[in-house]
């Protein structure tokens, strides 16, 4: 081999070697810029979580305070309803115990009668 082919393939080996240096720089950049980017997208959902949180708290804090109201207005209420029953109750107990009393002893208007067997016995002449 000539001496000028030999420095040919020698340029061409050097080139090649500097290509595959310069192409393994770019991949090893790429790599930075990829793990930058996570980072700061990890960064930036970390942040959207924080603030996402922060806005889930006043919602609940302000609802749970609406909510003791509400608790508060029908305990209130249910309260009112039952002291309400409790005096009907009271006021009618002695009336409503008096009309069950006079219509379990009170035979004046009732229609007695003998039960049909008891007729047909008594009409078949049939002794006790």
């Amino acid at each position: 081999m000539s001496s000028a082919q030999q420095r040919g393939i020698h340029q061409l080996l050097k080139a090649e070697k500097k290509a595959s240096d310069q192409i393994n720089e770019a991949k090893r950049r790429k790599q930075i810029r990829l793990k930058q980017a996570k980072q700061e997208a990890l960064a930036e959902i970390d942040l959207f979580r924080q603030e996402c949180e922060k806005k889930f708290q006043e919602f609940e804090r302000s609802h749970l305070d609406s909510r003791e109201d509400v608790e508060k207005k029908i305990q209130d209420d249910t309260e009112a309803v039952l002291a309400a029953m409790k005096n009907t109750v009271a006021d009618n107990k002695d009336k409503l115990l008096e009309h069950l009393l006079n219509l379990a002893c009170d035979f004046s208007s009732a229609h007695v009668h003998l039960h049909h067997n008891l007729i047909l016995q008594k009409s078949l002449g049939a002794s006790d």
